[in-house]
């Protein structure tokens, strides 16, 4: 389950074994910059390595108490990112 309150921000969570697939859609007519709720990833542990399928772009986290995750996302644009446990 996800999470964002950024007006015209849509988003959708897929699994597939130990691995998330977080897809993120923006509808709106401006860019945005998204503040997306994942409290699911407290059950794989704190640190996640994140690599945005689209343009390759790779980098790690460690999710504390918070499971907040913040992608700019340009307007009637999508994207899709993979969350795999370290």
């Amino acid at each position: 389950i996800t999470h964002t309150s950024t007006l015209d921000v849509k988003t959708a969570l897929f699994k597939r074994g130990s691995v998330y697939y977080l897809v993120v859609v923006n509808n709106g007519n401006e860019d945005k910059s998204a503040n997306i709720e994942m409290p699911v990833l407290k059950q794989v542990g704190r640190k996640m390595k994140i690599r945005d399928l689209m343009s390759r772009e790779k980098k790690s986290t460690v999710f504390e108490t918070q499971r907040l995750f913040t992608v700019d996302i340009p307007r009637k644009d999508g994207k899709v990112f993979e969350f795999r446990p370290i």
